[in-house]
Parts: C-alpha cells; structure tokens; sequence
C-alpha cells in the first residue's frame, strides 16, 4: 500500500485529495483540503495573474505539500486550469511554483480538463448519456457523453468569476445585468453546433456552483439525507434558486443556508450559465456530482490506459470490501444462499432486478461495521453505509441497502423508516423489509 497527493490548482479553489491505494485497484481517501485561493481574479491588463493572489496559491501549496509528507506521501499529482492556463506569465508562475514547493505542475488543457471530469464522474455515476458541466472560476467545461463513451466537449471562456467581473453581478444586481448575461450565454451556447442537437438528457454538475445549489435545494426541501454526490433535482428547482439569489444583496446570499460565504459574491452569475443551459438544451433533471478533476485523475492513475470501470456499483463494491477488511469468500457463500431465496420468492418483487442489486450489495457490505464493534454489528454497519463513499446507487437505494442491513425481527422495524419517509415509500419499505428477511436467513444458512 501506499498514499499519493492529488492537487487541482484551480481559477478559484485549490484543492488537496490524499488517497491511500490497496490491492486491485482499490483506493481510500484519506484526507482532502480546500482553500479559496481566488487564482483567477483581478488579474492585470496585460494577461498576468495578481501578485498578491499568486503568493496566497505558493502558500497554499507549501502548506499541502506539508499535509502531504505528514501522511507520507509517495508521489504528488499536481495539475492547474484554466488561470494558470490563460496568464501571459504562466511559465513564470510554474517556475517559481518549482522552486519554492519542488512540485512540476501539469497545466491542462480545456479538453483534458473536460476529459478529467467526465472520468471522475463515468466512474461513480451510473448512467449511459448525458451533458456534464463543470463551472470553474475562469472555465467552464461542457461534455456530451453517449453510452458511457466521451463524445463531444468544449471548454468555454468564462467562469464564476469572469461572468461575475464582467457583468457586474457581485452585490445589488440591476435585471438589465442580468439579461445581458443571459444574451452572452446563448451567444456562446449558439456556437456550438452539436449542443443545439442535445436535448432532455440528464445534466450532471460538478464543482462548487453546483454543488451549492444541490445543498440549497436539500436545505429548502429539508432533505434527511447528508450526502452530495448522487443528488437529483428538478430544474425547476435551479431556475427557482437562480431567480431567488438573483433578488438578493450579498449580505442576504452570505446567510442563506447551503451557500458558502467565499462563494457568495461570484455565486448568481454561474447560477445563471445552468439555468440557461437547462433552457437551451430542455433539460428536466439535474444530478450533482462530488467527483471531478480529481477523481478523474485517481481513476486514470489506479486503471491505466483511460479505461472505465466495467460497473459502477461492482466496482465501488468491491473497494469498500477492501477497506473494512470484509472476507470475500464468505460473502460470496451468503449470497449464492441468498440469490437462491430471493430466486424462490422473486414473483413477490414488483422490481426482482432492483431487489437484485439492493440485496447483493447488502450482502457484500453487511459486516463492515464489525470495524466498530462486533456487538450490534448491524446498527454499525447502516450508519457507516449512510456515509460511506458506495457509487452506483441512488439515495433511495443506498437507504434500502442500509435498512436491509439493519433489520432485525426484534426490533420496532418500521418505526426506524420515520426520518427517511421523503425518501422511502410504502413499496420500498415493504421490499427492505423481506430483503431484510432473506439476508439473515442466508447469513443463518436457511435454504428450503
């Protein structure tokens, strides 16, 4: 085993992902950073960053490279975007980036950088066809992705903080701003040709933008379950938090739940680069991604060549096994058992192929919280599969595995369902519950 870095020097956040890499390609992150270094912003005239925001990002990456070697990292990816890749004075920059924290930095391109989210999210979201957006502070990346396969990109111009400096959207916001803004957005949309021809597919979102708004709209929605990465919503939802911010000063944005204050100032102009691009391209669902860049770039380092993992939720399966240390081979006897049962009783299931991955997965994952206590296991084990970093599921789903895990004929059973009930319906909880069922009975080794 062994610990690598990975640092994504972007136009607005630097970011710092430790992962720790374990047998067949399976990894644990360890620890992750972030700082608001604002690279991107008030750079001069003549193309050049800003002295004082270059210093803040040398400091910043000293100070990782010190997380680093206190978790005795072996190897350190460093990468910059679209800042770094757009200053007169880039070679300068890397230079002195060289001297003073001995990191070779790798500037991306638009279309590697675009490259690099699509692979960290066709990794950890199962889906075959969708736009992918990514908003960063002086870039935003738009991919077209059709049967899992890389097919179309752009990397446009503009960010957070571009559009914001450029139409002067950071506090009292005048509407003629606005639709000056949204002209510019369809100007850009326009010109790309195969965009105009994408219409109701998923549209998936990565970085801070979207990330806020996904948190926005969990905190408006009083949604029960804490977890990013994976989380739908309707886009009506973002043209509803678009227009809401919209009508805010910053000190109104600085208080409203779910929006980061470092975010708030830049925060209505990247709002408005989705919501066009909802408009344009008639898209009803937005999914929010946690995985970006720096995934994309783990996923490259652990699987070689840019090839995909075969299955998503096999795959994320499989690396959370490795990391609890859970014994394969029993698992795989409990699940030839319970395969059997659920085969047996399988006209009672409305779904038997979503009754199929919920179970399989509740097998495989049922004893990770004896990493905790090997008494009441099972509580254990729902927290941690509430938490853990499992791919290839929908909220919805990764409650039922955790409350198949959970079931105990002792127990008020139905009763524990009280904080999910916006997630679960009656059906779900009826086929948790025999789920449940059929999982101690394998794990008991009862086959009739």
């Amino acid at each position: 085993m062994k610990n690598i870095g990975i640092i994504d020097l972007g136009s607005n956040s630097t970011r710092l992902l430790i992962v720790r890499l374990l047998d067949h390609n399976g990894f644990k992150v360890i620890h992750e950073l972030k700082e608001a270094v604002r690279l991107g912003k008030d750079m001069g005239a003549d193309g050049c960053l800003n002295a004082a925001r270059k210093e803040v990002a040398m400091k910043t990456l000293q100070y990782f490279i010190s997380v680093c070697e206190t978790y005795n990292t072996h190897e350190i990816i460093a990468v910059a975007t679209a800042a770094v890749r757009a200053a007169t004075d880039k070679e300068a920059f890397l230079e002195e980036a060289k001297i003073k924290t001995g990191l070779d930095i790798r500037v991306l391109s638009g279309e590697e950088e675009a490259f690099y989210d699509y692979f960290g999210i066709v990794n950890s979201i199962s889906f075959t066809e969708g736009l992918i957006i990514d908003i960063g502070g002086a870039s935003t990346e738009i991919i077209y992705v059709q049967d899992r396969a890389f097919k179309e990109c752009i990397s446009l111009p503009f960010g957070a903080i571009t559009l914001t400096e450029k139409f002067g959207l950071t506090d009292d916001i005048k509407e003629e701003n606005l639709a000056a803004l949204r002209t510019y957005l369809i100007e850009q949309y326009d010109a790309l040709p195969w965009l105009s021809q994408i219409k109701d597919v998923v549209l998936i979102g990565v970085g801070g933008t979207l990330r806020n708004i996904g948190k926005i709209d969990r905190k408006l929605k009083e949604y029960s379950l804490d977890r990013t990465h994976h989380y739908k919503m309707d886009t009506q939802a973002v043209e509803e938090i678009t227009c809401m911010v919209g009508s805010m000063s910053l000190k109104q944005r600085r208080k409203l739940k779910g929006l980061s204050k470092t975010r708030a100032d830049i925060f209505v102009a990247a709002c408005e680069a989705v919501k066009v691009l909802t408009q344009y391209c008639r898209i009803k669902k937005l999914i929010v991604s946690g995985n970006g860049v720096k995934e994309g770039l783990l996923y490259e380092y652990i699987q070689g060549e840019k090839l995909l993992v075969r299955d998503v939720l096999e795959f994320s399966t499989d690396n959370l096994m490795q990391q609890y240390q859970v014994d394969k081979e029993r698992t795989d006897q409990i699940w030839r058992r319970a395969k059997y049962l659920l085969d047996f009783s399988k006209s009672t299931y409305d779904k038997v192929e979503d009754a199929t991955k919920i179970l399989r997965t509740a097998v495989m994952l049922h004893r990770i919280g004896v990493q905790v206590s090997c008494y009441d296991f099972h509580k254990h084990s729902f927290y941690m599969m509430l938490h853990a970093d499992l791919n290839g599921l929908s909220h919805r789903e990764i409650l039922m595995v955790a409350y198949t895990i959970l079931y105990h004929p002792k127990e008020e059973f139905e009763n524990l369902f009280y904080g999910y009930k916006d997630l679960l319906g009656e059906q779900d909880i009826s086929m948790t519950q025999k789920l449940g069922v059929i999982l101690k009975m394998a794990i008991n080794n009862v086959v009739f």
